[in-house]
């Protein structure tokens, strides 16, 4: 079984069961994808995916939206658009999906992590491309649903990836 710093590389993409969510919803499976990681810090900051569209049909393309005159801010991954790889083979979600910024950018010590995997509910599903990472990290420095301190932290991991 992989450890959790292998685990919570920036850019893969985790499958975990039962995600609890902090306001209390019903707990279902969900998709994450790791932003950044802190051996450091014992910290990962994250997003959830979803495959539920809220946008407008115009909005809706693969990558990045920040408009601030719609109130949106939100990174797309096409339908079957290759965004990684899952070991050896290509990894495309089957779904457009979709990372929204607003209050889906979390931080969580590395101990909430643990506990999935120890639980055998978080597996590892694909990484994404050294591309598609550095197109989602600018994304996501660059909207205004993010607190700055994540913000800063992104910057400094984008720098890091270069």
């Amino acid at each position: 079984m992989a450890g959790i710093n292998e685990i919570l590389q920036p850019g893969n993409i985790l499958f975990t069961r039962d995600y609890a969510f902090d306001d209390g919803g019903k707990p279902k499976d969900k998709l994450m994808v790791i932003l950044d990681s802190s051996v450091d810090s014992f910290t990962a900051i994250y997003s959830l995916t979803t495959s539920r569209d809220k946008i407008p049909l115009s909005a809706v393309c693969h990558g990045c939206t920040n408009d601030d005159s719609m109130n949106l801010s939100h990174y797309m991954f096409e339908i079957d658009k290759v965004i990684g790889k899952n070991g050896n083979d290509d990894f495309a979600f089957n779904k457009n999906t979709f990372i929204f910024y607003r209050l889906n950018v979390i931080e969580k010590e590395h101990s909430f992590f643990d506990k999935l995997l120890t639980a055998r509910n978080l597996k590892v599903m694909a990484k994404l491309s050294s591309e598609e990472y550095i197109n989602l990290l600018n994304c996501a420095s660059s909207s205004i649903h993010i607190p700055r301190v994540i913000k800063k932290k992104l910057l400094t991991r984008k720098n890091k990836h270069k």
